[in-house]
């Protein structure tokens, strides 16, 4: 092999790289994912072993729901989540029977933040303003996002622009970033094939 061969493999490799990355590094809030609600739900009892599968499958399953109802992807509205509630183990100012998995109102100083009467309101409600953030479109389920109207819609269409609107935290776009990361390169070969009805 001469030296121009072993450039252009060189070249070739790292530009395969690149895409491989750029892949796995997609920020975009609004669009759709292969992602499958098995995965979520084992990928949260892999965080959190003392979920109950039950629940850990019912959550992720919401959440695919609704993140399809309004065009937002699901990995990104369950890494969130994720991110938010420390894996459904709560712990700071917001209390599992809030059902709020965003931190809705949770500004700190121990403000409890909203309250939502089942879970399937509180995760609407998280995609919802997650959709506001994205996009201009409107919502497609009735609107129990009450902070809609606060936020200027379509100003953070990718997950990196969240940082210092959603939160104030400068790397909150990251740490999600890195929570979907994680959800992707998981290996969910060795867990059991079971199937959620849809």
């Amino acid at each position: 092999m001469n030296f121009r061969h072993f450039a252009l493999c060189v070249t070739v490799c790292i530009l395969s790289i690149t895409h491989v990355q750029a892949a796995r590094t997609n920020d975009n809030i609004m669009g759709t994912d292969r992602i499958t609600v098995d995965q979520l739900s084992e990928f949260l009892i892999r965080n959190n072993p003392t979920i109950g599968r039950d629940h850990a499958r019912r959550i992720a399953q919401l959440y695919d729901v609704e993140c399809r109802a309004e065009g937002v992807r699901t990995i990104v509205a369950f890494a969130q989540m994720c991110h938010e509630t420390g894996f459904l183990r709560f712990g700071n100012d917001v209390r599992p029977e809030q059902n709020n998995f965003c931190g809705f109102g949770a500004i700190g100083g121990g403000a409890r933040g909203n309250y939502f009467p089942t879970m399937n309101a509180g995760i609407r409600a998280h995609v919802q303003h997650l959709k506001a953030y994205a996009s201009r479109r409107k919502i497609n389920q009735p609107c129990i996002d009450s902070r809609r109207k606060l936020i200027q819609l379509g100003s953070a269409k990718k997950v990196g622009k969240l940082s210092g609107r959603w939160a104030a935290d400068m790397d909150y776009g990251k740490k999600i970033l890195a929570i979907m990361q994680q959800i992707q390169a998981m290996d969910y070969k060795s867990f059991p094939a079971k199937k959620i009805s849809q």
